[in-house]
Order: structure tokens, then C-alpha cells, then sequence
């Protein structure tokens, strides 16, 4: 009798594990899709049109994060991770590059933009503060917009750091 309550107490911890692994959130809320808008294979121009880089972006780990890998023109390359928390309702990115650079940014869809920001020290002056604002807006299927901007005066005003012109290529 003992073995058996064994036995059952084992399925039943089993059955109760199985349940709450079914019950776990997924990736399926339209706030983790927001940046889709992006997966592609991206020519990427300046704003006078001369090809500055490709970008790959692909979705992860059943559509949970997005994986951009950069390969600039002049040579650079660098790849970023992007993914909805929702525990905090935010979108982080991570991007490492081969100059040994690692930028963390968050913030979220606005206006149908997608608006991520950083307060760091200046590398020029480290007794600045410098907030950076990317935004990725969406022109149409084929066309994205990235703009990298600094601002030393808390947002008031703007220098645009990075101008990107994406351009789905054709397969």
C-alpha cells in the first residue's frame, strides 16, 4: 500500500507540474510583436542614399526576442538582442559591438514608433550626462527609419548621431 501512495503522490506531483508548465505566459500578446516591423534582410543607406551597412533581424525563441546583426560598411560589426518584458511593460534592447561597446536601452512603442533611451556619462566628459534616443519608425513594409540621437540638456534639444534608411532586399 505504501509503494502505491508513493506511486500516486509521484503522478499527481507530476500532473500538477505539467499543468502549471501549460499555464505559463507566452510571447503571443500583441505588446511582444510590436517591433516585428523590423525582421528582415535591410540594405542601409545615409540620408543622401549611399549604403552604410546590412542588418539582419530575426525572430527568437518562438517570437520572444528579436536578434539585429550589423555589419557597417567601413567595417564595424555588432548584433543586439530586443525583447518585451512584460513584468515591467517595457521593451529592452542589449548591443554589443567589436569596439567593445555595450549599450542597454528601454522604453516602448509610441505613436507607432518604437523609442528606446539611455542616460550615461559622456565619453568625452564623464561629469556629463547624456540621454541617447533611438527610434525606429516604420514607412512601410520595405522601408524602416533609425535615428540615433544625444541630447546634453536632458531632451530639450537633439543631435542626431545616426541617420539609417532601411531597405527590405528583395529575395
Amino acid at each position: 500500500m505504501r509503494g502505491v501512495m508513493f506511486v500516486s503522490a509521484a503522478i499527481l506531483a507530476a500532473t500538477r507540474v505539467g499543468a502549471q508548465q501549460q499555464q505559463r505566459p507566452d510571447c503571443s500578446a500583441p505588446e511582444h510583436h510590436q517591433f516585428d516591423f523590423w525582421i528582415g534582410s535591410w540594405d542601409v543607406l545615409d540620408a543622401q542614399g549611399k549604403k552604410i551597412g546590412t542588418n539582419e533581424v530575426t525572430s527568437l525563441l518562438k517570437g520572444c526576442t528579436l536578434k539585429e546583426h550589423w555589419e557597417g560598411g567601413g567595417g564595424g560589426i555588432g548584433e543586439s538582442f530586443s525583447s518585451y518584458d512584460r513584468a515591467v511593460k517595457q521593451w529592452h534592447q542589449t548591443w554589443v559591438d567589436d569596439q567593445g561597446d555595450v549599450w542597454k536601452t528601454d522604453g516602448n512603442l509610441v505613436d507607432g514608433k518604437m523609442v528606446l533611451t539611455r542616460v550615461a556619462r559622456s565619453v568625452r566628459d564623464t561629469t556629463k550626462m547624456v540621454t541617447y534616443r533611438w527610434t525606429w519608425t516604420k514607412e512601410d513594409a520595405d522601408h524602416v527609419i533609425q535615428r540615433a540621437e544625444a541630447s546634453m540638456d536632458g531632451g530639450s534639444s537633439w543631435r542626431v548621431m545616426f541617420d539609417g534608411h532601411y531597405v527590405r532586399r528583395k529575395k
